[in-house]
This record gives C-alpha cells, structure tokens and sequence, in this order.
C-alpha cells in the first residue's frame, strides 16, 4: 500500500519544489485552473499526491516543468522511498533538494543523464523525455535494443499505439507546461503494464556471445483480482477486445493503487453531462463531463440542432435511442417531446436555449442524445470577505425561482478572498446548490443607442441582453425581458454586468437615467383632425411644461399596446380625467413624443389608474422625511438614491434621497375632501424594488411642506476613577463614555447620578465643567427618541436602509452618527457576546464612526440582543430617519 503520509523536510518546499510535495487526499479546485486546462488529471494527481498546487492555492497550469522536477513526479507516481537513494546519484549537477528523487529515478532506471556526469536538471523536460520516462514506469524499453530505431522514434512510436498522447496538445520537442504533464501521468495510470516475454530477447553461445539480438516482445500484464477493473473495463487495453488474453490487463494506477483509485464511466455530473467520475479509497474526487459534439452560449435553434446530430440520428429516437435533457441538472420529461429540440429548419430556440445559456450537446456511439443547459445566474458581495470566518455575505440579483445565494463559505469556494463589497458574482446552480462561481465583469461607456429589451451600445460596442437578465423573474419564460433595466439616456455613461460570454445579465443602478422618463398630470386631445395630444409634463430635473404627444403604449398591456386616450383636462381639479397620468419612459422625433407606460407597484395603483390619491383623512401625513416606507398608508420604499418632485403650485422642487426629501402633510384644517395625487415608477421598474422617481402634486392651500433637526447622545460606559473636587468638596466621577458619537471622557458629580452602561440626553454641563444629563426616556417638540431595549435578530443595510431585526428598517445617511457597543454581561452564556468581540476578555468594545453598512458587516452572522438608542428626524414615530444611532449588543448566536 503506497504511503500517501509520507513527510518531506522543509528544505524540499523551496520555490523548485512548487506543487510537487504530497499531501492528504481529497481535490482541490485551483483558483488558477479553469474548464480550458486539463482539470480532471490536475485534481486526480493532487488527491493521490503526485502533483499538488502551491500554498496560495494555485496550481500553476503553464509553468514549465524542469527535468528536476520530473524526477520528483516520477518518484511521487512510483512511491519510491527516496531517502534511502540519498547520495547515490553519479550526476554533479544536481541540487541537493532534487538529488534524492534523482537517485531513485536513476537507480530504477527510469532516468538517465545528458553525460556520465551532468543530468541537466534545469532543463525544462520535453514532451518525448517525460514520455519515456512515463514508458518506462510502465514497463517499456527494458534493453537496448528497443532504441534499434532511435529513442526518439521508439518513444513517440510506441506511445502513440497506446494513446499515451491524448489531450497532449505540447509537441515532441516543445518543454512540457504542469498542465500537459498531468494530463500525460493521468494517461499513463490509464494505461496496461507491460513485461517482456523473456523468449523473445536474444539468443546468445554457450560462452555467452550474442548470436542474434532478437526484439523484444512485451506483453500485457493481467489479473483475475478485483483491482485489476478499478480503473479500465473496456477500453482496448483489456481481456474483452485484446485477442488471446484471458484475464482483464492491469493498468499502471491498478498495479500501483491495488484498488484504491477507481474510475467509472457511464457517470453524470451534477448538470447531467455524461462523463467519468474518479474516487479514491472512499472519497469521491470529481465527476468529469465528457468533451461535447456542440457547444452554444447564444440562442440556439431547433433547426441547427437537428442539422448537428443529422437525419438518422434524429430517427434513432423513435427506434430506441434515448434522448436525454437536463436544466440546470434538472432532468426534463422529453422522452415524447423530440421537437422541442430537433426541428428540420425551425427557427425556433431549442428548449431553454437563449443568450447566456449553455447548450451542450453529447451523441454516443449508440446514437443516444444528451442536452444540458446551464444558466449563469447573478448575486452581489454585501460586505467584504470575512477572513476570520471565512465567509462571503451575498445580496441575489438572479436566479432559479425562489432561491437565494446566502452566505458563501470557504469551506466550498475557495476564492472567496479574491470578492470585496459590492463585487458582482457569478455563478451556476444545479440539484438545488451552488456548482461555481467567479467574479463578473463590469462594462462601463457612453451610450451610444440602445434597444429596448434587447441590447445596448456602450462606446459603440453592442452588448446583447442574456435572456435571465435580471428582472426576467420566471424560469422557462424567454419574453420576460421588458422588467429588466433597459432605458437608458443616449449620451450618458452607464454600466452593465456581464456573463462569461459577454451578454449582460444586470444593469447597475448608477447607470439608469432619470432623465429618460417624465411624469404626466394632464392629458387632452388635439384640437382639428390630427391624432397628437397635448401633456402636462414633469420631467425628473423639475422641469415642468407642456410637450406634444404622437403615442402612447400602454406596458401593463400585453405586449404594449398602443392606447387613445379620450379627451381629458390638463387642470388637476378634475381627478376622474387624469386616469392616463403617471410615470412614462419616452423617446422623441422632432417635437412629437413616443410614451411607454412605466411599471408601479401593482398593489397600490392599479394599471387603469397609474396614480396613488391620498385624502385629508390620512392622519395630515403624506411623504414622512427619511422614512425607508415614505409614502403614508403605502408599502413604498426608498433609497438614497430615489428622486422626488414636489409641485406645491408656487415652484417645482427637485430632491434626492429620503433624507432629504421634507415631510409634505396636510394642515390642521384640511378637509377629507381635500387630495394630494402622488405617482411614481419603481427601481428596475420592477414591482418590490426601492421607488426611483416619485412626483407629488402638493397644489392646495391645505398642503405644508417642511423640514429637520437634530439632537446629541450620551452613553455612559464605566466608572474610570473618582476624586474630590477640593473647591466644593464634591465627589467626582470619571466615566469612560460615548459623547456625540465620539469615545470620550466625562467628569460628573456622583451626586448627579449618573449609571454605568445607561443612555442619556439632554445634556448639559454646569459652571464647573461637570455633566449632567436626563434618562433616556422622553421626548421634546421637536424630536422624538428611538428607544427598545429587546431589539432581536439580524442587522441588515441595503442602499441607505438600515434593517434593526425585529425592530424594522430605519432611514441612516453618511452623516448619522452610529455607535456600536458589544457589551459583555454574561461570560457563561453560550451566546455571550464575545463571539463577536476582538478581545474576548474584554467588558466592552466599542466602535465609533460607522455607516450604515460597517454597522451590519459588524453583525453580519448572527442573531443578536440589543438595546437600540436613536433620534429620529422631524419627529417621527415609525422606520423614520435617523440622526444618530447606538447600539448596545449584549448576546450573539451564530446564524447555522
């Protein structure tokens, strides 16, 4: 049994040594080796500890081999115990790290020199060195008389008989790359040992004088034992198809493994592909997909695939043949349903066929069919790599149905260290788990033109739309593309993520432009024959006038159908005639303007109306200031980034983002009767998203629009010291404490009763210099304090919404003061709070100066306990704006 434990010294993991020492079993994925290299060899040799990556997880594919470094791979594959070679090679040339692995190799015959004293072990090896080395180990070129011919010749000759070449792309004479070595070591485990028939050699005198040097037959080695199937059951190299051999030939690995490293084909991997699975002792190593008749990564048609497997092909599977289909390794039920794939000249997409999506196709000798298709899906790092726990947080952009990437682990992907916050990710999904993943690639340019729904020009590049770009929500949907991001503002710079293959599956938000849309309030017919309308329109700079409408397309309609509107007043006064204002992406030709109907959300205006009233009964509010759900009564969220316009009939004003949007309300002495009419488009409009334009018609004498205040904190951590003020004879206390945000001191009078761990406002200092402060507790008229001490569950922040568990989503800006605390008060509980504490002695740590985001990556992982101190903004009660924030963590539970 080979000693796959076995210890190499330091001094063997030099930089020559790279990718050579031998560990434990189980394969890796090298950051560094993708599909394109020879994967299969690379992670079969690195589990039996043959060839191995270096210590930043790299494999190193297209370095160069030396003929040093061949002798350890050759000592690896055959288990030589080299230390006991040590010292016996002839060569001077060789380094002290090589010449163990050297002296073994030459002892057993395996190597020799370029002279009887130099081995050149620098030198990268060749393709034909390393194969007669390989030969060698299989039992080949015994004598010399094998090399009648040459060695050269001899080598290539005979290794070509036994397909030790194939996927060796490297030439004869060309330096063999780590890639082309393994494939050439799988090759050669793959491959029957042979032993000469001792007959055959030579015949030679009684005194010994060679009378005729014969050639040398070499036969294969068999075996009747279990092993000897391990690897190879039918593949030309065994009982059933080589002539006169009556039991299965012994491949290398068999002979070497004796069983231990299995190979079995007729196997599928997790996309359903056809290919080989390798496994050793009882670890399964990798299944590998076999090479495929086709390959498409755009749309691919019924027609094309019935061209590719042919007419007789196509015919077979109606007489027996199978035909196989798989979606994401999800087997599809097309055993009667041929044509949905094989079409003779349909122009038709076969099956889930489309841009972005893989369509392989497999034919067998039996002429049995396989399809797998994989979509490449989309998400976002939501944070940093967490080094200490080794995990990656994620936001889902797309994917299958209702599944939602999480967090991912380095246990699974060991890349994740290569992802920083925001980074875009792609990955594939199959049997219900993440298959891969890699960093997606962000195309930013001008853009130059676009087509909706289907591509646009950035810096005159066309980038085609993937057909699961992001908002085509419905697998199997192909037409579900009008929900994607895809108007655009023809001059702007935008940016685009993109698949593997160049197609776009998201387009950034920073790259929609608001100026491509306008809000109507007011629509009224041409006066005389023509067909033109005249609108009232607010364009999203707050520009407000009139503009000559041609069309109007109505996308809550199937398909977009083209709408005529019925005479209507442009005057607000008369709400039942303005069922055709809202939001509308527009195009223009001269001064005419084309209109398409924007998404809302469809649960607060429906698609007749577009236009959201709210009434004098709503409480006076109507747009609460940095509120994440602004809009009153609504399930209406927004972001830094959502535009509003508010008409208040004196001016047009144009703010952006929540927290600086102010509070539009009704007066005291509003009426029922009285209305504001709000509309506005979704992010992406996409229902469920953050709201990116919002209009507010505020043109009535009922209707206030205001603005903000601000307030400070105190926390008082822990007694520091006491002294007596000699003045006045008072007790002092010093407190560690959290002031404004800031860590910080505080002197006060012990009489002032000040606690430790307790929050506090409303402070003040004396004449002296010392503090006083009120509980916690009460609000003033004009603030309001955000106070619960049971706050529970998981911190979360998206876009300038700050999630407080169970406490709900809080409006946060660059300029709210966040203060955390993790405060240990009960060092037995198993979640105590220094899980997530630095110093796990400590009885507090405290962090200062976070944003929203620091906030949340701080707790990211655990269900937490928490006491929650803020100041709301404009005296709010509800998921308000916060001015500043502390949180006080006293326990931590892992998230499983």
């Amino acid at each position: 049994m080979r000693n796959l434990k076995r210890a190499l010294s330091l001094a063997v993991a030099s930089v020559m040594m790279i990718g050579m020492m031998v560990v434990g079993t189980g394969a890796v994925s090298y950051a560094d080796v993708t599909s394109e290299d020879n994967q299969e060899a690379i992670e079969v040799l690195q589990t039996v500890g043959i060839m191995v990556g270096d210590t930043d997880g790299n494999f190193n594919p297209d370095a160069n081999v030396t003929r040093n470094e061949m002798a350890v791979i050759m000592s690896n594959l055959m288990d030589y115990n080299v230390a006991s070679y040590s010292g016996t090679t002839p060569f001077t040339d060789v380094p002290d790290w090589a010449e163990p692995y050297v002296a073994a190799c030459y002892t057993h015959g395996i190597t020799g020199g370029t002279s009887e004293t130099t081995y050149s072990g620098d030198d990268p090896v060749t393709t034909v060195q390393a194969a007669l080395m390989l030969m060698k180990a299989l039992g080949y070129f015994q004598y010399q008389s094998d090399f009648a011919s040459g060695w050269e010749l001899a080598t290539i000759s005979q290794g070509s008989k036994i397909d030790l070449f194939v996927d060796v792309e490297a030439g004869v004479y060309d330096a063999m790359t780590r890639n082309e070595v393994a494939q050439l070591v799988l090759n050669t485990l793959e491959s029957g040992t042979v032993e000469p028939d001792d007959d055959s050699i030579n015949i030679t005198s009684p005194d010994g004088t060679i009378i005729q040097a014969g050639k040398v037959n070499y036969l294969y080695v068999t075996s009747r034992e279990d092993y000897a199937t391990a690897i190879k059951t039918d593949n030309g190299t065994n009982a059933n198809s080589v002539s006169g051999l009556s039991a299965p030939i012994v491949d290398l690995g068999e002979k070497l493994y004796r069983g231990d490293l299995q190979r079995f084909e007729d196997a599928t991997d997790e996309f359903g592909r056809p290919g080989t699975t390798w496994r050793y002792k009882t670890n399964d190593i990798g299944t590998y997909a076999d090479e495929p008749t086709a390959v498409y990564t755009a749309k691919v048609t019924k027609g094309e695939l019935f061209s590719l497997i042919g007419r007789n092909n196509y015919n077979d599977l109606d007489a027996g043949a199978a035909l196989s289909v798989y979606v994401n390794g999800s087997a599809q039920g097309v055993s009667q349903n041929k044509t949905d794939y094989f079409t003779n000249n349909s122009s038709a997409a076969a099956g889930e066929s489309g841009n972005g999506v893989v369509t392989e196709v497999y034919v067998d000798k039996d002429g049995n069919v396989t399809i797998a298709q994989i979509v490449t899906y989309l998400a976002q790092a939501n944070g940093d790599y967490n080094e200490d726990r080794g995990t990656l947080s994620t936001v889902t952009l797309t994917g299958p149905g209702s599944f939602n990437v999480g967090t991912l682990d380095d246990e699974d992907f060991d890349n994740l260290a290569d992802f920083s916050d925001e980074d875009y990710i792609l990955y594939t999904y199959a049997n219900g788990d993440i298959q891969s993943i890699q960093k997606a690639e962000v195309v930013t340019g001008e853009v130059t033109k676009y087509s909706e729904g289907s591509s646009v020009y950035l810096d005159g590049n066309e980038y085609k739309y993937a057909r699961y770009i992001e908002g085509s929500k419905n697998f199997g949907n192909a037409t579900n593309q009008d929900s994607a991001a895809t108007e655009y503002m023809v001059g702007a710079q935008s940016s685009v993520v993109v698949d593997p293959y160049g197609y776009v599956l998201y387009v950034d938000d920073a790259s929609l432009s608001a100026g491509n849309y306008l809000y109507v309030n007011g629509l009224v017919a041409g006066t005389g024959l023509g067909t033109t309308y005249t609108a009232d329109a607010y364009f999203s700079d707050g520009t407000n006038q009139p503009i000559t409408v041609d069309k109007i397309y109505d996308e809550d309609s199937a398909g977009g159908d083209e709408i005529k509107p019925t005479d209507a007043p442009v005057k607000v006064s008369d709400p039942n005639g303005h069922k055709y204002d809202g939001w509308y992406s527009y195009s223009v030709s001269g001064d005419l303007y084309t209109l398409r109907r924007a998404e809302t959300n469809p649960n607060a205006i429906s698609a007749a109306d577009n236009r959201l009233t709210i009434s004098g009964s709503t409480n006076g509010k109507i747009i609460e200031s940095g509120r994440v759900s602004f809009l009153a009564g609504q399930s209406v969220r927004g972001d830094d980034n959502t535009i509003f316009i508010i008409d208040d009939g004196d001016k047009v004003n144009v703010y952006t983002g929540i927290k600086n949007v102010p509070d539009v309300s009704f007066t005291s002495n509003a009426a029922k009767s009285d209305k504001a009419y709000v509309g506005y488009v979704l992010s992406k409009d996409e229902a469920g998203n953050f709201a990116a334009l919002v209009y507010v018609d505020a043109d009535n004498d009922h209707i206030d629009v205001e603005g903000a205040t601000t307030d400070v904190l105190l926390y008082v951590l822990d007694e520091d010291s006491r002294y007596v003020d000699r003045t006045n004879g008072d007790t002092i206390v010093v407190y560690n404490a959290i002031l404004n945000g800031e860590e910080t001191q505080i002197e006060a009078k012990s009489t002032a009763g000040l606690k430790e761990y307790t929050m506090y406002s409303k402070v003040t200092q004396d004449s002296d210099g010392y503090y006083e402060a009120d509980p916690f507790n009460a609000e003033d008229s004009t603030n309001e304090y955000l106070n619960d001490a049971n706050v529970t569950g998981e911190f979360e922040y998206s876009n300038g919404a700050l999630t407080l568990g169970n406490r709900g989503a809080y409006t946060v800006s660059s300029d709210t003061q966040i203060v955390l605390v993790l405060l240990e008060d009960d060092k037995n509980s198993s979640t105590h709070v220094t899980n997530v504490m630095v110093d796990k002695d400590a009885d507090y740590e405290v962090s200062v100066n976070l944003n929203g985001r620091g906030l949340a990556n701080a707790l990211r992982g655990y269900d937490v306990t928490a006491k929650v101190y803020g100041i709301l903004a404009d005296d709010k009660t509800d998921t308000s704006e916060l001015t500043a924030l502390y949180v006080v963590v006293t326990n931590a539970t892992e998230i499983p």
